[in-house]
């Protein structure tokens, strides 16, 4: 009446298609596609012409009803009452419809309010459910509880009878770790789901094949699993025991409850390995101690022999052995063993090693028939592939003569005023030959100023992975430069030059080294 027509008809517009509000003097259809509507920014004019449902209503003008610049609805207005409108009638048209606009907007924003405080309730709930369950999971330190729980909580929401578990392990094992499914090979479906990018009911899948296996096996809902973006496994159940199609809610809910059962196992896992890690760090650091009192805390005072040495490990745990001993008969008993390998076995062995030779030292024996019990000791006491490099040497300072045996070690050198003396004599490493040749015994004279650098291959190969090992020249070197200085002078000059040449990387090996001085 206010617009002074005959009859008009008004439509929403809401997601793909437009609903009839309300009709005078016309009967219009109740919806139809949106898409079937073509306007211009302000008004519909003619496009009533393609629309053969409303032709007959005879329109005069159909009128976009506009919010800001977003489109809510459109009217159409029929025949004016009088064949001439009055004045203000097109003004008092636009005010007409800028209300209907403001109308359909607040309806269509109560209907949203009231949809949303429905849903708000549901999700609401779906969440209580969900904080539940993950406050049940997230306490159980079983993986056997985890999945039980996941496994009667996902039945009970769901109302199904079957349901399975597929993940692989770290090897890459697909195992069904569990199944209410009276269906076999489960495995392959393991494949069939990395495939999905999220939950999905089986009728949604596009893929025909797809589909049809999942179905050839009574599923119906599918939940790949991925922790940061990985795959590891799905979660699949069966129809609804009341035949009703899964709600979207108890979608979400099976996916929630799978991802966190998944991510409380793999949590469980990085667990035990931390425990694991924890306990080999503290076995690593009992080992270190041990260790570390079986070198001499203090060298001996020894007459008219100045003695300086260093170990360091490669691995917390080293394989390298060093010893001096005082013999009482004033000679002084010098050591320096490399141990096949690293860690805790090479540390054990080096024990035994330290342990043989301490007693063996002190049965005044030579000095070969040391090494040949040594050698027989270690045969019959480990593997074949496990071998030891040895060095020992009388120095008799009173007489001023070195008496040694090289068992397979790196030849220490014997640094003289004008020239440097590899000391190879001897025979073969310790370990391998049971009965092995006899070993041979070196002697030279070691008098006032000399010095004796041992060391195992650990000094001389610093620096090896960037293709530019330490070598024997940079130590004799480095020793010559001080080799008027103190035993401890000269280690620590040794130590700093080995420093700088594998700094910034640590050195890959255990390496030891000693400096002998004849005061």
């Amino acid at each position: 009446m206010r617009c002074h027509v005959r009859s008009a008809c008004v439509y929403r517009f809401a997601d793909d298609s437009c609903t009839l509000v309300a009709a005078q003097g016309v009967r219009p259809p109740m919806s139809m596609p949106l898409s079937d509507w073509t306007f211009e920014e302000d008004r519909v004019h003619g496009n009533v012409e393609s629309l053969i449902a409303l032709r007959h209503l005879a329109m005069s003008s159909w009128e976009v009803l506009r919010v800001g610049s977003r489109a809510v609805g459109v009217v159409g207005l029929g025949q004016p009452v009088m064949n001439e409108r009055v004045h203000d009638g097109e003004s008092r048209i636009d005010t007409e419809l800028q209300n209907l606009a403001l109308l359909l907007h607040c309806d269509s924003l109560e209907r949203k309010v009231l949809d949303s405080v429905a849903s708000q309730e549901r999700l609401g709930l779906l969440v209580q459910d969900l904080v539940s369950v993950s406050r049940d999971l997230v306490a159980m330190r079983s993986e056997r509880a985890v999945i039980a729980t996941m496994t009667y909580r996902i039945m009970g929401r769901l109302m199904i009878s079957e349901i399975a578990l597929i993940l692989a392990s770290a090897d890459g094992t697909v195992s069904v770790l569990e199944r209410r499914q009276p269906r076999q090979q489960l495995s392959e479906l393991y494949f069939l789901a990395s495939a999905l990018e999220g939950a999905m009911g089986v009728t949604e899948i596009a893929n025909v094949e797809m589909q049809s296996t999942f179905a050839e096996h009574g599923i119906s809902l599918v939940v790949p699993l991925r922790v940061h973006g990985v795959y590891k496994g799905c979660l699949v159940c069966g129809d609804r025991l009341d035949g009703n199609v899964l709600t979207p809610d108890g979608v979400a809910f099976a996916e929630a409850v799978a991802v966190t059962t998944l991510a409380v196992l793999e949590n469980i896992r990085l667990v035990r390995e931390e425990v694991s890690k924890q306990l080999l760090e503290t076995e690593v650091q009992i080992a270190t101690d041990i260790q570390r009192n079986l070198l001499p805390v203090q060298l001996p005072i020894t007459p008219m022999v100045d003695v300086a040495a260093h170990s360091a490990a490669a691995r917390g745990v080293s394989g390298d052995y060093y010893d001096v001993i005082r013999m009482t008969d004033g000679r002084t008993l010098v050591a320096i063993a490399d141990v096949a390998g690293k860690g805790i076995p090479a540390a054990i062995l080096m024990a035994n090693v330290q342990a043989a030779l301490n007693i063996l030292a002190r049965l005044d024996l030579p000095i070969d028939e040391v090494v040949t019990r040594m050698n027989t000791l270690i045969c019959d006491n480990t593997e074949v592939e496990v071998f030891v490099t040895m060095f020992v040497a009388y120095i008799d300072p009173d007489r001023g003569v070195l008496t040694y045996v090289n068992a397979g070690h790196n030849p220490p050198i014997l640094m003289e005023d004008t020239a440097a003396v590899d000391l190879i004599v001897g025979g073969p490493l310790l370990g391998v030959i049971p009965n092995p040749p006899p070993y041979k015994v070196g002697e030279h004279s070691f008098r006032h100023g000399d010095v004796l650098v041992l060391y195992t291959d650990g000094v001389s190969e610093i620096g090896a992975t960037r293709n530019d090992e330490f070598g024997v020249e940079r130590l004799v070197n480095c020793v010559n430069e001080r080799r008027h200085q103190s035993a401890t002078d000269i280690l620590t000059s040794v130590l700093d030059r080995l420093h700088e040449h594998a700094h910034p990387h640590s050195p890959d090996d255990d390496y030891s080294l000693i400096i002998v001085k004849h005061l």
